[in-house]
């Protein structure tokens, strides 16, 4: 369903602008629900009420990140890290909503594969929705990252890094993109 939705709510699809605005509203409610459903107070925690939905979407949420999480269609992208931050805190809380790290998995991956300012802002947006979540988040990804430096990737990896020191080391109120943790304890580790 939240392949479908997704695809369908993309500026690049070719449905009316009905269908479009439609799945968009259908997606903006899907994410209230899991709002409500991933922030509800649990009774046990030996009882695993992660909404199945979210389970389904842990199974297969790298397909959702490499489409969705620097398009440049800011709902879609903004949708995405919502719904990874949901399943970055239900797996926090132990439930078992697809496999672990999610958080760090996810900020690997954009480190290594950011292109430009607008892809780091997503990366900033993602961290800044998950960080509460998972607290060594920039410090597991980064190190993860610098271990395993293998193919194209490691220039793009080192280059992102490097202007995310950049960012921190100016004034908040020069900052370009505002930079919502602090990479540069994670890059000296």
């Amino acid at each position: 369903m939240l392949k479908i939705l997704f695809e369908l709510s993309s500026e690049d699809s070719d449905v009316g602008r009905d269908v479009r605005g439609g799945c968009r509203q259908m997606l903006d409610h899907t994410l209230c629900e899991l709002q409500v459903k991933v922030h509800t107070k649990h009774h046990s925690p030996s009882v695993d009420d992660t909404p199945p939905l979210l389970k389904s979407f842990g199974r297969s949420y790298e397909y959702f990140v490499d489409n969705f999480i620097f398009s440049d269609d800011v709902f879609l992208r903004r949708s995405l890290v919502t719904l990874l931050g949901y399943l970055a805190v239900v797996q926090q809380r132990g439930n078992s909503a697809g496999g672990s790290g999610v958080g760090t998995t996810v900020l690997k991956y954009c480190l290594k594969n950011a292109e430009d300012e607008d892809d780091l802002g997503a990366v900033f947006e993602f961290v800044r929705d998950v960080e509460l979540a998972q607290p060594d988040l920039v410090l597991s990804a980064t190190v993860e990252s610098l271990k395993h430096t293998e193919g194209d990737n490691t220039t793009n990896l080192l280059r992102n890094l490097g202007k995310v020191l950049q960012y921190q080391s100016q004034p908040p109120e020069e900052q370009k993109i505002r930079v919502v943790s602090q990479f540069s304890d994670a890059v000296r580790t």
